[in-house]
């Protein structure tokens, strides 16, 4: 039946469907048509990065109604505390995404724990999609099990056990200001219990290995104009790094740093690089085989 059927009265409208029942009714009828679609509902695991972009694509389709769970408090990810706090330029990226955050058809979650807080058939009920975005963040290295174990249940830890061996985004995620993580607290407990380091070791020759030695040697009052932990610039005042070993697993040529960031810790002013000429002489020796 098309819309022109309901301008007639109910016996025009039966003859013409081949039946007569008889009688003449008065009869208005209106029909209104749409076209408009029911909204593909998509939820977004992480709010780093690569959900916003993500995201900001997913938007451009009107029918699309997008929600991020996030298990910190704030999104951003890795762009609020991965980028080196004198980094501004970088983390001003976060700019890109403001129309993802003024759209209707946005939302956002936090401190939502996907797995704990919510379940995964919860989301598979309620959306036509769901995208993981949140990365790998667990790390594994020897650094006192029995001691780790202990933090992440809330039991007390003794600092010195856990040899002053670090993931680097453990330390970073401190500097930062990540929220009451675990491992943030047991860098910094770590730091408090000792005076004078004098010495630090970064096993890893790329991009990261250099924001941190360029934090560790960077003058507080320096840092103190950046939005780096105060945690951080208090604690780091009783040690005074003197000396940094970059350890990399293979030669220099093959380091994955870029040469913007080699030559932004060379040009500080309490800085100087060497490269012993007997690594620099077999590093070539290889390059050339």
């Amino acid at each position: 039946m098309n819309w022109r059927n309901f301008l007639c009265s109910p016996a025009q409208r039966t003859r013409a469907r081949g039946w007569h029942l008889g009688g003449k009714l008065p009869f208005t009828g209106k029909c209104f048509l749409t076209n408009e679609a029911k909204p593909f509902k998509v939820g977004i695991i992480g709010a780093g990065p690569s959900a916003l972009y993500c995201c900001k694509h997913l938007l451009k389709h009107e029918r699309v109604k997008v929600d991020i769970f996030e298990k910190l408090p704030n999104p951003y990810g890795l762009i609020r505390y991965g980028v080196a706090p004198d980094h501004i330029h970088v983390k001003n990226t976060y700019r890109t995404f403001d129309l993802v955050f003024s759209s209707p058809n946005y939302r956002f979650f936090g401190n939502v724990h996907v797995g704990v807080d919510l379940k995964m058939e919860e989301l598979r009920r309620h959306y036509n999609c769901v995208i993981f975005c949140c990365g790998a963040s667990e790390v594994s290295i020897p650094i006192g099990q029995q001691d780790e174990d202990k933090a992440v249940s809330g039991g007390e830890t003794n600092p010195r056990k856990q040899n002053g061996l670090f993931h680097a985004r453990d330390l970073i995620y401190f500097y930062n200001n990540m929220y009451n993580d675990v491992r943030c607290r047991a860098v910094e407990n770590y730091l408090k219990s000792f005076e004078n380091f004098t010495t630090c070791i970064i096993i890893g020759n790329g991009n990261v290995s250099l924001d941190i030695a360029r934090i560790l040697v960077k003058s507080p009052n320096h840092l103190s104009k950046t939005d780096i932990s105060s945690d951080y610039l208090k604690v780091m005042k009783q040690h005074k790094i003197k000396h940094i070993y970059i350890v990399g697993r293979r030669g220099f040529w093959q380091s994955s740093f870029t040469n913007a960031e080699l030559r932004e810790l060379i040009s500080l002013e309490n800085t100087k690089v060497i490269l012993s000429k007997k690594n620099y002489d077999l590093c070539c020796h290889l390059k050339s085989d």
